[in-house]
């Protein structure tokens, strides 16, 4: 079944109000992409660091994933194309199918996202007690996840991928504000043996990539890829990103672009500055 965005109905928050902002509030990384004298950093009662467990680290995990599930996913993603998104709901610590999707206009995708579920069950369900705090599990509400299978545009000099925060891209291209989720998982689909590196430049760590393996990363690091002339030579990079949020996110997508819920233009000039 895929799901019907026109009529979803968002339920409002205080982070989606929101239309001020303080000079003292934290900037971003410095060499972030893209990044303007408007942006800012939601300070801590706006975000999640209280309820994981993921402070400025990262956890690398191989044999989460069963490779066959990982070779079916890749075999649907070829079906319709590799630029896909989805969102799986979280209940009673389980992954489940959400009747909200993200992608609108790809046909005949059911099989991937039936594929996707599976591998993030597989990656989520067993280190959600272990990332999120106890008390705090049933406050889970959903994953957003992705495949994604090339460079970044934008992406200039040493990157394959620029440096970014995962965060809720709604406040982000909106308002200029970076709302961080609970935890990011990046698992590799394919790689060859020389690949691109993630790089953690505020740990000055590099990770290297394996087929299978997951790297569970506090959410508020900052984080890119590092440019391999040879590997893009002889295999792509294709990964699954997947965000926890504790919250009912809005899709950036959806909300600018095709204006789903009425607002079909970036809000920046609702920013009032204190």
């Amino acid at each position: 079944m895929q799901g019907t965005f026109y009529n979803y109905k968002v339920p409002k928050n205080d982070l989606w109000e929101m239309k001020e902002k303080d000079r003292n509030w934290e900037v971003p990384y410095k060499n972030l992409a893209y990044v303007n004298k408007d942006m800012r950093v939601l300070p801590s009662k706006y975000q999640a660091y209280h309820k994981h467990n993921l402070h400025d680290s990262v956890i690398a995990m191989d044999g989460l994933v069963n490779l066959s599930d990982i070779e079916n996913t890749l075999m649907e993603a070829d079906k319709i194309g590799r630029s896909y998104s989805a969102r799986m709901s979280v209940k009673d610590k389980y992954i489940v199918e959400s009747n909200v999707r993200v992608n609108k206009y790809q046909e005949n995708c059911e099989p991937l996202y039936d594929s996707m579920l599976l591998v993030l069950k597989q990656i989520w369900e067993p280190m959600l007690s272990v990332l999120v705090k106890e008390k705090y599990l049933d406050k889970m509400s959903h994953i957003d996840s992705w495949l994604n299978d090339g460079k970044l545009d934008g992406s200039k000099g040493n990157f394959h991928h620029f440096l970014h925060y995962d965060c809720d891209e709604y406040l982000e291209f909106s308002k200029g504000l970076f709302r961080f989720p609970v935890a990011v998982a990046i698992t590799y689909l394919t790689t060859p043996d020389i690949t691109h590196k993630a790089w953690f430049p505020t740990m000055d760590q590099y990770l290297n990539p394996k087929v299978g393996r997951v790297f569970f990363a506090d959410p508020k690091l900052v984080h890119g890829v590092l440019k391999n002339e040879l590997a893009e030579a002889v295999h792509k990079r294709i990964v699954m990103v997947s965000n926890l949020w504790d919250y009912e996110t809005r899709s950036e997508q959806i909300e600018i672009s095709y204006g789903v819920t009425g607002y079909t233009t970036p809000r920046m000039d609702e920013i009032v500055w204190t």
